[in-house]
Formats: C-alpha cells, structure tokens, sequence
C-alpha cells in the first residue's frame, strides 16, 4: 500500500534575511502536497519577519519573537507539528526540488524505520555549487566521536521517536541535532541512509560551520553525549589530512581510519 506520510517542516530564523526566502520558496515549493509548514523566527531585525509574513498563507504557523537557542526554537515550532516525520531547514539552507516525493517513495518500500538521511550539495552565498557532502552509514559510537556524518536538512525523524526522547536538548548550543540523533538511537530507534541527494547545505562567513565560532562548544557537548552512552575517548578535530581523504574516500575506509586515529592520539 503506497502510504501518503504527512511531513512537518520547521525553520528557525534569526537575522538571515539574505536567505531566508529562497529557503522558503525550496520547501513551499515541493512537488509533495502532504505536508506543513511553521517558522519560529527570534525576533529579527534585518527584514525578516516581512519576508515571513510575504508566505504567511502558506504556514501553519510563525511567530517572531526572542527564543533561548536553536535548540529551544526548534522544540517550540515542533509543538505544533502533526506530522508523521519531522524535518528541519536552517534560514541558510535549501531542500532541492523532490526532496519529499524522493522521500516517501523511499520510504514506502523501507518503512520499518525511524529516521531517514540522504546526501547534499555544498552550496555558497551565491547558491552556487561547490561540492558535495555524504551522509554515512549510522553507528552510534563513531557518530558521538565525530567519526561519520548524518547531513542534517536531508534527514527526515518519525514523530513519535522525538516524542519520545523529549524533542532536542536545549542545553546543547553547537551540535543539537546529533545529540538527538545520539538520543533516538540509544531509545532503539532505527536509522537508514537513503541514496538521494535531498538539500543544499549552504557554507558561508557568518554560518556555524563556515565561521568555526562554536569550536570549544562543540567539543564540551560531545564529550556529554559521549558520556550517555559511557565513551571515554575524546573528540578532536578533524585533521587536514582526514577532511581531504573524505572528500575522495567513502565509508569504510574514512570510518575506520577515523576511528583508529581518535584511539591513537586519546592519550596525547
């Protein structure tokens, strides 16, 4: 039986105006009808909330105003999702045309799992292509060590496991959405990597990932979720070396060599 799975979308914004609406064109404009829309913006300056109220008839709901994090924005716009699966899309980012048509095919022949990641383009200020990045097979040990990558707006989560979890952290400031992932697989949740390429991840000066500001976060809130599931190996950073292998080098390899290396320069 082909199931129409409902999909709720959330974007949380802050400052993005420059972004903001192709963001918002990507996911109105799916091929996909069974799904809704919610934006929690932070209270913005910049332009942004005239933007929102530009597509306010093709929400379910928004709001702007000051919030305590992405973490905690997030969880308030997910409050008023009735969706099956969960998908959230930075300001900054873009989902690619078919994104859920690609979605629900793939999961109306895979439907014994609880979430569901595919790839992206790299993209830049411009939406200019300029690479590629993989999601990889999930393991919960390496995932809590940096050793893989889950692309975050390729990922699609069943309800009912954030539900269950208690929604994201809002203690985590740089990695909230591995830490719900971390959370959902400790829960018994199960994870599945689709062939598709979903989104565009976009890198840019003022991005958490293009500025690198959240570093010394980031390390801190791995080390608490290595705690959850009782890892004493801290995380490091990428090497120059490792970043240029996983952009040649798929699986195996780049998660095994990360792993070994992680063993190897703990005690250092």
């Amino acid at each position: 039986m082909i199931e129409k799975v409902k999909i709720s979308v959330v974007t949380i914004s802050f400052n993005q105006s420059s972004f903001l609406e192709e963001t918002i064109l990507s996911v109105i404009n799916q091929d996909y009808e069974n799904f809704e829309y919610i934006i929690i913006d932070g209270a913005s300056k910049d332009g942004s909330v005239d933007i929102i109220k530009k597509y306010s008839s093709k929400l379910k709901f928004w709001t702007s105003e000051p919030d305590d994090g992405a973490a905690h924005a997030l969880n308030k716009g997910f409050k008023h999702a009735s969706g099956d699966f969960l998908v959230y899309i930075n300001s900054d980012d873009i989902l690619l045309p078919e994104a859920f048509s690609k979605f629900v095919n793939f999961y109306n022949a895979n439907s014994n799992y609880d979430v569901y990641y595919g790839n992206a383009v790299i993209i830049n200020e411009g939406t200019k292509l300029i690479g590629k990045i993989f999601s990889d097979k999930w393991n919960t040990e390496l995932y809590a060590l940096n050793g893989i990558s889950i692309v975050q707006p390729s990922t699609f989560i069943r309800k009912s496991l954030f539900d269950l979890v208690g929604g994201f952290n809002t203690r985590n400031r740089s990695c909230w959405d591995g830490e719900l992932l971390v959370d959902i697989a400790l829960a018994g949740g199960r994870m599945t990597r689709m062939p598709s390429t979903l989104s565009g991840f976009r890198i840019h000066s003022n991005s958490i990932t293009g500025s690198g500001r959240l570093s010394a976060l980031f390390l801190q809130d791995c080390d608490r979720i290595n705690e959850k599931i009782k890892l004493k190996i801290k995380v490091r950073p990428f090497t120059v070396l490792e970043i240029r292998c996983r952009k040649v080098f798929r699986d195996p390899y780049v998660v095994v060599s990360r792993a070994l290396a992680k063993i190897i320069y703990a005690g250092r």
